[in-house]
């Protein structure tokens, strides 16, 4: 459900959707990571690079996470 309201930028709606798998399932990274990607969306950076932070920590071999964790870390001015 979360991933669907990211894709349709629903990034508050995803969050609550997101934070909801997270209570049921602390380590799914995948969670973790679209959290990440609906507070990116909503210009919360930092907030989104503890979340891909989580989800590198839970799963540290995707490298789509690594990333997103870098574009986000980019906008916010690092390189």
């Amino acid at each position: 459900r979360g991933l669907v309201l990211n894709k349709l930028e629903l990034y508050e709606e995803a969050i609550a959707s997101h934070d909801r798998a997270i209570e049921i399932n602390p380590d799914d990274h995948f969670a973790w990571y679209s959290r990440g990607n609906a507070l990116s969306g909503l210009g919360r950076l930092e907030e989104a690079i503890a979340a891909y932070d989580k989800a590198i920590q839970i799963s540290p071999q995707e490298s789509q996470i690594w990333e997103s964790r870098r574009l986000a870390l980019r906008r916010l001015g690092f390189d």
